[in-house]
């Protein structure tokens, strides 16, 4: 008889009735089961009974098999109580504490309730023993795998500061190396692109500086070399200055006016080269010079010259001292024939004094052997001159100024000089 049956919720028309056994006797299966009674309209009284196969005990008793636990489910009515249990320990009709969160601590089980939405609950509990028991597993777990993680995290760390302290320590190491002046290139390779190419920079930079001073080292040495040369061609011009203001002074009581203008024209030639007047040196006061030296080998050779000098502030620049009489002098005395012509041509062009000196000689052909970048050739065909004037214009302009010749047989030399606009870096000695 179905209504001999427990029940869970009884609503206005429908009865829920917990687990049991099916009335089919074929199945022998559990099943949960709904009652409806109804009245026909001839008035004879009847129950609509349902039944829905379960497999909540079956996967139970397979779940505390396979886990060797004995899970306990419950169902409970809408007052908490028992009507129906798998487990002895929670006879039928006893009532099971529920808090508020829905967990359940009873007779030495654990475990957790489930509402409906019609009002009574499903249970599932687990022996606080084994709950313990799994607890305390899954404690251990969790701490084997914390202390799994830091020992990963530790491996990794030590391999990362060993992998940085390597290439650190070693650019430690030739910083300081650099800072006692070795600039000996060193090769590392430690499987890093960044650190890689971090000391490859560095040796480029390290090759940058030394290269650098080794060209400050060398023009220092062109420089003094400059000074000794300079130093040996003034000591004969201080006996030859103080003998012909004697013969000047001679030539003015005799009354021979072109031998005294001679004479004072050679005399401040010579008091120029020595920086004995207009000490600070202007691109005017160098032309002024070279204007006198010309005038002064008119009285030898048969030439013509021509100053075309463009009127400016750039004038009175300071420049390096004694840089266009030698090549005056290579004109009139090397290349020129009779009758020749020279040309000075200066303008300034943007930031720049172009300057340049032209001469109808019977010229030569350039080859590396008597360019002016070589100096024994040089001084062997046009003496001191060119040599001294590319050394006065590295020590004074280095890469800032430009020298430039050409020439070919029978077709004259054209000499270019271009000289950066503003001052100069000229010392007393250059001057």
């Amino acid at each position: 008889e179905p209504k001999g049956l427990p029940v869970l919720i009884r609503t206005d028309e429908i009865v829920f009735q917990p687990v049991h056994e099916t009335y089919n006797n074929i199945l022998n299966k559990d099943v949960v089961s709904v009652m409806r009674p109804i009245v026909f309209s001839n008035g004879l009284e009847a129950v609509i009974y349902l039944e829905a196969k379960t497999d909540v005990l079956s996967s139970l008793r397979n779940k505390s098999e396979l886990e060797k636990t004995a899970y306990a489910f419950l169902q409970l009515d809408s007052e908490n109580r028992v009507i129906y249990s798998s487990s002895d320990n929670f006879p039928v009709g006893t009532s099971v504490a529920v808090d508020d969160e829905g967990m359940i601590n009873q007779n030495q089980y654990i475990g957790v309730a489930e509402n409906s939405r019609y009002g009574f609950s499903y249970v599932l509990l687990l022996p606080f023993n084994e709950y313990s028991h799994q607890t305390n597993q899954w404690l251990i777990w969790i701490f084997i795998a914390v202390f799994i993680s830091f020992a990963i995290l530790a491996i990794v760390t030590f391999s990362q500061i060993w992998l940085l302290s390597r290439p650190l320590k070693a650019l430690e190491n030739e910083m300081a190396y650099f800072s006692d002046g070795n600039f000996e290139i060193s090769e590392y390779h430690f499987n890093l692109k960044e650190f890689d190419h971090l000391f490859e920079v560095f040796n480029r930079m390290k090759q940058q500086i030394k290269s650098l001073m080794d060209k400050n080292q060398q023009q220092m040495k062109e420089k003094s070399l400059l000074e000794l040369e300079k130093l040996k061609y003034q000591i004969n011009p201080h006996f030859l200055m103080n003998a012909l203001n004697t013969v000047r002074w001679m030539a003015i009581a005799e009354k021979a006016e072109d031998i005294s203008s001679y004479v004072n024209r050679l005399g401040y030639i010579l008091s120029y080269s020595l920086g004995k007047i207009d000490y600070v040196t202007t691109l005017r006061t160098e032309l002024r010079a070279l204007e006198n030296y010309l005038e002064l080998q008119q009285t030898t050779y048969d030439f013509d010259y021509i100053m075309d000098v463009e009127e400016g502030d750039y004038l009175d620049q300071e420049c390096a001292r004694f840089i266009l009489q030698p090549i005056a002098e290579n004109s009139v005395c090397h290349n020129m024939d009779e009758f020749g012509h020279l040309w000075v041509k200066v303008w300034q062009e943007a930031e720049q004094i172009h300057i340049t000196l032209t001469d109808d000689g019977k010229g030569f052909v350039l080859t590396p052997e008597n360019e002016v970048e070589n100096p024994e050739e040089s001084r062997k065909n046009k003496g001191i001159g060119l040599r001294y004037l590319k050394m006065t214009l590295d020590a004074v302009y280095g890469e800032r100024a430009k020298l430039r010749i050409e020439s070919s047989a029978g077709k004259g030399t054209v000499v270019k000089i271009i000289l950066p606009k503003g001052d100069a870096h000229v010392s007393s000695a250059d001057c």
